[in-house]
């Protein structure tokens, strides 16, 4: 078991087992297998980590909002600076973006259908949208960005530790094209 810097209670391990035998009926290699180990990651553990990653951006752009209401913010006007709208834009981009991604693919979960494209989506796309947007709300408050206080770069750090849990964004867009090619082979399971 490793821990992993920055996520509090999250780390990665393995089990290894020498010289265990196994009857042939008891092997994970077949398809009810394949089902129980790849679900896990595929269905929850993509999706979970897109939450984290939503979870964070919401909250480092909570924090920007105080900063932008606060006296410091008001007497700046920054609100009112084309940069800054822009950045705030890009935020809401990576918001909204994430939100659509995250709800959409829970809800065909909860609902029994798991749409595999949206859960590998969400995954690939949210945590870059939370890095993003983590960076654009450093950048709104400025040097105040950066410090302990605003909690940004703690969460940026929380967020980049969801990158390779579940497969990085490159493996997630390859088995989308394998996806978008009608070639993707993911084990189901609710059914199949």
């Amino acid at each position: 078991m490793d821990d992993l810097d920055g996520l509090k209670h999250f780390n990665v391990g393995g089990i290894r087992f020498n010289n265990v035998r196994v009857p042939a009926e008891h092997v994970l290699l077949g398809n009810k297998g394949l089902q129980l180990a790849h679900r896990s990651i595929t269905l929850f553990g993509k999706l979970n980590l897109a939450a984290v990653a939503y979870g964070a951006l919401l909250r480092s752009w909570d924090e920007t909002q105080n900063y932008l209401s606060s006296d410091t913010g008001r007497a700046k006007q920054l609100e009112q600076i084309g940069a800054i709208r822009g950045l705030i834009g890009e935020v809401q981009r990576c918001i909204s973006e994430s939100r659509a991604l995250c709800f959409s693919a829970a809800h065909s979960i909860d609902c029994g259908e798991p749409e595999e494209d949206l859960i590998l989506a969400a995954k690939a796309s949210t945590v870059n949208h939370a890095i993003s947007g983590i960076l654009a709300c450093i950048s709104i408050m400025g040097a105040r960005g950066g410090s302990a206080a605003a909690g940004h770069v703690t969460r940026l750090s929380d967020v980049i530790q969801t990158m390779a849990p579940a497969g990085t964004e490159s493996v997630n867009l390859a088995q989308l094209s394998k996806f978008a090619l009608g070639k993707y082979k993911e084990v189901g399971i609710y059914g199949s």
